[in-house]
Parts: structure tokens; C-alpha cells; sequence
């Protein structure tokens, strides 16, 4: 039945008559049936809501599977992220938020750093998985600076056809210049630690410029017969275009004994080797040039005027030493001068072999041929053995002169002139 309610007039003794104490019994009973029938049902006013299930709710906590009520966390304790009790309102969440990048984009404004990684390697920045071209490196304003392919190879901005070169994407189908030096082929260059074979080096018009190490079978002569044999380090000079146009230059490569070659190569045949002479095949000799000719060192032929040489030696030993010894010239003793380096006494002795033949044998030097003076010594310096004055001693294929110290203790300076003529 509808709800009815009573009106007390005022300054008027209420008066409630049985009937109506029956007519509100009747409506309290009717809306307790209606609320047991209505219990298990959801309540679509819930701040209708019993007093006691009010109280409960009012004195219960939320949790993860009890509704309840909650507390708001600080902006410290959202930051922190360890309490589960208290709940994260948007405005701290944002704070929060807004310090993780954006997988939709962002902007970092510090480093991104990966810590250390162990096997099997899994940290750092993915692109995504499968084939196709990748752009992710750009410029504030979009610009690709490189591309990257399935297979890692990185190429420079959007051109799929300029990859940036590593090591292992070097060679052929690399679309690099990596083999070249400023446009020219490796070729170009000449190019050392290479071996050839002695016919090898026959090649005059494609084998490449450089510095060649034969393979120890020596070299050949432009008819294939055997010029030289062993090891030789060989400089190849290739003209560019392969015209026959070379020059070779052989050098000995354990054996001091050999001497320099060279051959040059013009329109495809090959010259003879020839010498490039050294001290194995001339030297200068008392002042005359010789050459090296079959195991003898002979004089370069030609006229020259007489050259007079001086010897000096000293020495306290009793025994002889040589202080000239001349072969295959001809030529004389213009003087001769033994002396004593300290003190006087005159224990020098000396010996004299002109052209094979002992002139003067273990001969005491009796007056000094020229005293220790600062005198220089020159052409005119007269000498005294035995009696003889401005002596003059000829020789017309070799000259020794040997001197020694009388005396352990004192010594000798000897000086020979000779004029080979």
C-alpha cells in the first residue's frame, strides 16, 4: 500500500487512534517483505544503502580483492613504487609518465645507456624483425641519414645503392671503391713481398711494378739460358701500357761475392744483363785506380805523372811489422825515417824487399835518419844508413818495408816516402 503520512497540527495534543497505529504496522511490514525479497539483488542506489552493510564498508580497507576504501599515495611514495595499499591519482602518474620515452615518439634529453651484457647478448636497440629496409636514423627534420637492410649492412641515407664499408663487406658485389687508391687499381702501384719464378721474370710487358724476390732458381738471359743462379731480389719497372717497355735491376740476395745487374726491355726483347760496377771491381790502389779483371787487380790503363804516398806506423814491438807492402807497381823509396818517440839512442832496425829480392836484412839503424822535430816532412829529407847520403831505392814490381823496436821499452816511429810511378 502507497505510503501515507501523518500531519501533526501544531499546539494540537496529538491524537493517534487505533487505526491508525494498524495502518503504519501494516506499511512497516509490507517494506520489510519488499526489502527481504529485494536483497540479493544489485542495489541501483547504493546510497540507500543499509545502515549496517554502511558501517561495514565505512571500516574496511580496499585491496586487490576486497572493495573498500582507499588512500591517495604521495608524490614521493608514487615515484618510490613499492606501496600496494595506497592508490595513484593521474596527476602524480603523469610525473611518472613523463619520464618514460614514448614508444609513439619523444625526445631524449639524456643518455641512454645499456648496462653490461653476458651471453647470450640480448640488450640493445631492436628494429624489428623480417626483411625490408629499415629508416631509423634521422634528423630533427626527417632527413634519413642512413638506411638500414635486413642483414645489418648500413647504407648512407635513402641510396639502398652506397653502403657504409666494413671490413667484412669488402670485395667484389660490394658496390665500394675499397680496392682503390684515388680511382687507380692496386696494380698501378708498385708492390713488394712477392715471388716469382726465374720465367716469371721473363714476363716484360704485364708483370706488375715492384720489388720481387725470385724463387732461388736465379736468373735467365733473354734466350731462356741461365745467366745467374740462386736468390736475387728483383725491382720490376712496368711501363703502363704493357708494351714491352720494362727495365729490371738484380740484386744479390745472400751472396756479398755478387755484383749489381740490370736489363731493360724494349718493344718486347730483352737486353743482356750488365754490370753495375762497384768496390768488387774497382778500387784506388797507392793512389792508382785499378780494376778487377780475373782474379788480378790491374791498373787502369791512360798516362798519369808519378804519386808519391806517405806510410807511417810506430811500435815497441821487437818483432818486424810492416810498414809498406806494394805490389804490381813500379815505383821507388824517396826516403825513409826511423825515430825514437821519447829520449834518444838509436835501437831501430829495419828491413828492405825490393821486388822480391831482401835488400836490407835486420840493419841496426845507426844515425837517426831525421830528428823528432816539428820539421814538416817533405821530398827533400835526406837519409844516413850506412854511409849513404840522398840514397834513392828503385823498385819495378813490389816494395816492403819492415821495421822493428830494438827494445821493448822505448817506441819507434817509422815513415816511408814512396813515389809510384
Amino acid at each position: 500500500m502507497p505510503y501515507e503520512k501523518i500531519q501533526f497540527n501544531p499546539q494540537a495534543a496529538p491524537g493517534i487512534s487505533a487505526d491508525r497505529l494498524n495502518h503504519m504496522q501494516t506499511q512497516y511490514e509490507e517494506a520489510a517483505a519488499d526489502l527481504s525479497e529485494h536483497e540479493l539483488e544489485v542495489d541501483p542506489h547504493p546510497q540507500y544503502a543499509r545502515d549496517e552493510d554502511l558501517m561495514s564498508h565505512l571500516a574496511e580497507n580496499a585491496s586487490e580483492a576486497v572493495k573498500g576504501h582507499v588512500e591517495l599515495a604521495t608524490a614521493a611514495e608514487t615515484t618510490a613504487g613499492t606501496d600496494n595499499t595506497r592508490a595513484v591519482h593521474p596527476a602524480a602518474l603523469k610525473v611518472e609518465l613523463d619520464k618514460k620515452v614514448n614508444k609513439a615518439g619523444d625526445s631524449m634529453t639524456g643518455d641512454l645507456t645499456f648496462v653490461n651484457d653476458v651471453s647470450p647478448l640480448t640488450k640493445g636497440i631492436k628494429f624489428g624483425d623480417g626483411t625490408g629496409w629499415r629508416q631509423p636514423f634521422r634528423l630533427n627534420n626527417g632527413t634519413v641519414i642512413a638506411s638500414l637492410r635486413d642483414d645489418g649492412q648500413l647504407f648512407k641515407g635513402t641510396d639502398t645503392n652506397t653502403p657504409y664499408w666494413h671490413a667484412g663487406n669488402d670485395g667484389v658485389g660490394s658496390w665500394l671503391d675499397a680496392d682503390l687508391l684515388d680511382g687507380f687499381q692496386s696494380t698501378d702501384f708498385a708492390r713488394g713481398n712477392k715471388k716469382y719464378t726465374v720465367d716469371e721474370l721473363q714476363n716484360n710487358t704485364t708483370l706488375s711494378a715492384g720489388i720481387i724476390t725470385n724463387n732461388g732458381d736465379g736468373l735467365k738471359n733473354s734466350n731462356g739460358s741461365v745467366f745467374k743462379l740462386g736468390w736475387w731480389h728483383v725491382i720490376n719497372m712496368h711501363h703502363i701500357d704493357d708494351n714491352g717497355h720494362n727495365a729490371q735491376i738484380a740484386v744479390p740476395l745472400n751472396n756479398n761475392a755478387e755484383c749489381v745487374y740490370y736489363r731493360n726491355s724494349i718493344g718486347g726483347a730483352w737486353t743482356s744483363w750488365r754490370k753495375l760496377w762497384g768496390d768488387l771491381d774497382l778500387r784506388i790502389n797507392n793512389g792508382a785506380l785499378q780494376f778487377y779483371d780475373g782474379g788480378v787487380w790491374k791498373d787502369v790503363g791512360g798516362a798519369r805523372g808519378p804519386v808519391t804516398t806517405e806510410y807511417a806506423l810506430s811500435t815497441n814491438s821487437t818483432s818486424f811489422v810492416t810498414l809498406v807492402d806494394i805490389t804490381g807497381k813500379s815505383g821507388a823509396i824517396k826516403a825513409l825515417r826511423l825515430y825514437r818517440t821519447a829520449g834518444s839512442g838509436y835501437l831501430a832496425k829495419f828491413k828492405l824487399t825490393l821486388d822480391n829480392v831482401l835488400i836490407i836484412n835486420n840493419e841496426s839503424i845507426t844515425n837517426e835518419i831525421r830528428p823528432n822535430s816539428s820539421t814538416p816532412l817533405n821530398s827533400d829529407i835526406q837519409s844516413s844508413i850506412d854511409g849513404q847520403v840522398n840514397w834513392n831505392f828503385e823498385f819495378k814490381t813490389s816494395c816492403k818495408v819492415e821495421f822493428a823496436s830494438g827494445d821493448a821499452a822505448y817506441t819507434f816511429m817509422a815513415k816511408a816516402y814512396i813515389e809510384i810511378s
